[in-house]
């Protein structure tokens, strides 16, 4: 076996770990919060993948220094057949299947390495499944191959944000304004930041930048009328809900949040309305459904009690 088909067919087993290891998460995720399963679980069964992964790699650099190397001549055959799967991986994950794009991600990095955006694409795939750690490594060794790359510190931000460590959100976030000063989504997850830490006025100034830049950045409107609600301008909230609604219909947690809004108010019936419209337009096997049902249900709760 070369090295190459070592380096693929590596990419083929991992990628089915990550299928399986995200499919466990979301199973332990859900038994524990139902009290039906320890969380000890988790992590032994943390412990078998990391011994799986490693023992894999292992022998798959075994098996590939056994191999002859191969002549430089299918060098530029190989960099055709990455990009092939790179662009196999674009459409895969254009149309939501996540999982059968980052095999093609890795197996276009296989076949040519040193390409920074194959690297990006990969680290914004596994962050779509809140991988984050392999998120980060790929993204990083994007950085390096391109350090102009923009979209690599702006998706660094993110989870940085993401999982609560606001200095390195920030310094990313801020490396990617540098770079891009009108980036509305650099300056979002700027706001964020400052939103998590309390720094209210320059939060606003962050989200109602980015929208100024677009004005159908769903997102933006979301996380600034969240702000509002919190700090008690709910009028400013469910202006700014409307008009994100206005601007990105699509978007289904306008809907809720604003139900959440008009549910402060005691405007119940606005509410249940609202939070129906998310409900309608949300995959009922998605995360976010449970508590948009959630949220209806205590709707129903305060219209009985009215």
């Amino acid at each position: 076996m070369s090295q190459t088909e070592c380096g693929m067919q590596f990419a083929r087993i991992q990628s089915v770990f990550i299928r399986v290891n995200l499919w466990f998460n979301i199973f332990t995720s859900k038994f524990n919060s139902l009290r039906l399963a320890p969380c000890t679980l988790h992590r032994i069964f943390k412990v078998i993948s990391i011994v799986i992964v490693f023992s894999i790699l292992l022998m798959t650099k075994t098996a590939a220094a056994e191999e002859p190397a191969e002549p430089a001549a299918d060098t530029q055959d190989a960099k055709k057949q990455a990009l092939e799967h790179y662009k196999t991986a674009i459409e895969l994950h254009g149309a939501g299947d996540i999982m059968s794009a980052i095999e093609e991600y890795r197996n276009a990095i296989s076949l040519d390495p040193n390409v920074a955006e194959y690297h990006a694409k990969l680290g914004y795939a596994y962050m779509n499944i809140e991988y984050f750690n392999a998120a980060i490594k790929e993204l990083n060794t994007a950085i390096k191959l391109d350090p102009n790359l923009i979209d690599a510190y702006i998706n660094l931000g993110f989870i940085y944000d993401y999982t609560n460590v606001p200095h390195k959100a920030i310094e990313y976030s801020r490396k990617a304004l540098k770079m891009a000063p009108d980036n509305f989504y650099a300056l979002n997850n700027l706001g964020h930041v400052y939103d998590r830490l309390g720094l209210t006025r320059v939060a606003l100034a962050n989200y109602k930048k980015s929208i100024e830049i677009a004005p159908d950045f769903a997102q933006a409107y979301d996380n600034l009328g969240q702000l509002y609600d919190r700090i008690g301008l709910v009028d400013d909230a469910i202006d700014t809900y409307k008009k994100g609604i206005e601007a990105a219909p699509d978007y289904a947690p306008l809907y809720d949040n604003i139900g959440k809004t008009y549910m402060k108010i005691g405007d119940v019936n606005n509410a249940i309305d609202m939070i129906k419209k998310a409900i309608e337009m949300t995959d009922e096997y998605d995360q976010t459904t449970w508590i948009y049902y959630n949220d209806l249900g205590f709707a129903y709760m305060l219209q009985n009690d009215l």
